[in-house]
């Protein structure tokens, strides 16, 4: 079964890069993006597959595999450090899945975004409990952001923002977006 799965994954990343290869490169760039999201959730199932189990993941093992994967994707070696500091946690995966993809989401966009070449900073990512349950924060000391960006009800909002919104509803969590000094976002969530 987990092999099916894991080919239907590939199939549908294949069919998204076959159709942007001869695309406008805008229409490019999106099926890029979407290819991407995929393979987050390709990659999150082929590691509950290695767990053996249907139980919780733990995530402070999966986060760490996704920023280094999600680092090794930005081609900007020595001049974006990701730091990570992360409490241990095990999660359902019906709380991991949402999860993972915010911090897709947000790592992509700070490793992508923030630092403009050939400026450089630091990307990181925090895991910790806090009173209200956890707390997920990504956070860098880049450029910032246009302050309309990040509301995801704006109609310049990009999917993955709006993306973000949805999972962090789904979670019945909330975010927190800082931009007074680069960016900082803040999942606050129960387990």
């Amino acid at each position: 079964m987990n092999h099916r799965v894991m080919n239907n994954f590939q199939m549908i990343a294949g069919l998204l890069r076959l159709h942007g290869k001869d695309a406008d490169p805008a229409v490019r760039a999106e099926l890029l993006k979407a290819e991407s999201r995929v393979q987050v959730l390709a990659r999150f199932h082929a590691m509950l597959a290695a767990t053996g189990s249907d139980g919780d993941v733990d995530m402070v093992c999966y986060i760490t595999a996704l920023c280094e994967q999600t680092q090794g994707l930005i081609d900007r070696p020595g001049e974006v450090a990701l730091r990570l500091d992360l409490q241990p946690l095990s999660l359902p995966s019906d709380k991991a899945v949402p999860l993972v993809f915010i911090l897709n989401e947000l790592v992509t966009n700070a490793l992508k975004y923030a630092f403009p070449p050939p400026t450089g900073g630091s990307v990181a990512v925090d895991l910790h409990p806090s009173p209200n349950g956890w707390v997920l924060a990504v956070a860098d000391d880049g450029v910032g952001l246009d302050k309309a960006f990040t509301n995801a009800r704006t109609p310049r909002a990009g999917l993955g923002t709006r993306l973000v919104a949805a999972f962090v509803q789904q979670l019945d969590a909330t975010l927190v977006t800082d931009a007074s000094h680069g960016l900082r976002h803040e999942i606050t969530f129960r387990p």
